[in-house]
């Protein structure tokens, strides 16, 4: 699926915005898995990180809904690392693409 497709099945929709509206930002249907997935098109993020990073949306879902102690230490110590590794992408990337918004 491209971006196109995401703009007309509504998923996504051309708009100019500033700071202020990214921080009072509201959930969508699906929010997380299609945040996930736009790092493609954004980004140009590896499949490996987006299945990486969608693994972890799984198994927080599981934890979250369905019983607690689901994810490791070790788990948690791994999607530390790539959230701040993917921080530092976006802000870069937010940096060259929208300085106006930082």
């Amino acid at each position: 699926m491209i971006l196109s497709e995401w703009q007309k099945n509504g998923w996504l929709i051309e708009h100019k915005t500033s700071r202020q509206e990214i921080g009072h930002l509201v959930t969508k249907n699906a929010h997380h898995y299609r945040v996930i997935e736009s790092l493609r098109f954004t980004l140009n993020s590896e499949d490996k990180l987006i299945r990486k990073l969608d693994a972890f949306r799984k198994k927080r879902n599981l934890s979250e809904y369905n019983h607690a102690g689901a994810v490791t230490a070790v788990e948690l110590g791994e999607i530390i690392v790539l959230a701040e590794d993917l921080r530092k992408s976006v802000e870069s990337w937010i940096m060259a693409q929208f300085p106006s918004l930082l």
